[in-house]
């Protein structure tokens, strides 16, 4: 997330209900230009369950104090047959221009620890509902005991759990045959690039959500699981911590290559180099080349960045150095 101003915190059971409406009313309008097919009240119901040992939100706010993004968390306990679990159950609505990085996360890993030092002994587990391919992937590739994931659906102990928990948000199943897909309601919304980078993506994962969520796009959630234990935690650690410095760097580096003084650094050789390696230039002379390396300036595009639109003109010719961009070609309806 692009740093934001200012981050307030807010312990929703000990709010009166005019309090909390207020903050609910003012998170509906950003969760509105997130997702749809979710009303007010689907989401009162979702992110203020009266069940909830302890509910806490993080608002994300501009330079002007508009909130532009949110981090609910949210902490059960449930009497099983074995004994007591802790549940925790997370929502995120950051609006797209103030997406980067993760943020979020570190004060998720706050709140956790403050949870685990009120109950030591109590075993605790993440469950959430992918309600999009790009929240599936994130957590099958981050935590190595996740359920269900390609090819393992987890230990019948998870699985009953799971759906234990499913049932309190009574999140009806529309299909028996897919015990772990909920009719959820929430609708990530996404242009027509973006649903068909997520629909002819290659990656084993996004395959596997798709064939187990195959109608996540009208509002079904992909259920999952993972227990919190020492191994999970130190992975979320330690996944920021290597995020945080890398991101420090990559950003140092970004910004000096981009600045008029690391442009000069950059050598036209070197660009003539990198023009080289281009088939479309691979006839043309290096001294020509340099030549029009003269012309030519560094740039690092954001992920899902738009480059061009079939039909629009442009001036400009990019070479890839390092990195991907997929090309869609858009059928008509």
């Amino acid at each position: 997330m692009k740093p934001s101003h200012n981050t307030q915190t807010y312990i929703i059971n000990t709010m009166n209900e005019h309090d909390k409406d207020d903050i609910i009313n003012e998170l509906y309008l950003i969760n509105s230009k997130i997702f749809k097919g979710v009303d007010l009240n689907d989401m009162k119901k979702f992110l203020m369950n009266p069940k909830a040992d302890r509910i806490t939100y993080h608002v994300f706010r501009d330079n002007e104090g508009n909130a532009v993004g949110y981090l609910a968390i949210i902490f059960y306990l449930l009497k099983m047959d074995d004994g007591i679990k802790g549940i925790l159950q997370s929502s995120v609505g950051i609006l797209p221009e103030f997406r980067s990085g993760k943020g979020p996360q570190k004060f998720l890993l706050y709140e956790i620890i403050k949870w685990k030092c009120r109950h030591p002994t109590v075993p605790l587990y993440i469950v959430e509902g992918n309600v999009h391919p790009a929240s599936y992937l994130l957590i099958v590739k981050n935590l190595q005991q996740a359920w269900p994931r390609p090819g393992d659906d987890g230990s019948p102990e998870m699985q009953k759990l799971l759906c234990t928990v499913a049932d309190l948000y009574d999140l009806k199943c529309p299909d028996p045959k897919r015990p772990f897909v909920r009719d959820f309601g929430w609708i990530t919304i996404e242009n027509e690039y973006e649903r068909a980078y997520w629909a002819h993506s290659r990656m084993p994962e996004i395959r596997d959500f798709i064939s187990r969520n195959p109608n996540y796009s009208s509002g079904e959630a992909l259920l999952y699981i993972a227990p919190l234990d020492t191994k999970n935690f130190f992975i979320i650690l330690f996944g920021f911590i290597k995020h945080t410095v890398n991101n420090y760097f990559s950003g140092f580096t970004r910004f000096f290559l981009i600045s008029p003084f690391g442009q000069k650094l950059l050598s036209t050789e070197r660009i003539a180099q990198y023009m080289s390696n281009a088939d479309i230039f691979k006839d043309v002379e290096i001294s020509e080349l340099i030549q029009l390396a003269k012309h030519a300036r560094v740039l690092y595009l954001p992920r899902k960045h738009l480059l061009i639109r079939e039909g629009e003109v442009s001036d400009a010719l990019y070479l890839i150095v390092q990195g991907v961009v997929d090309v869609f070609i858009i059928p008509d309806l």
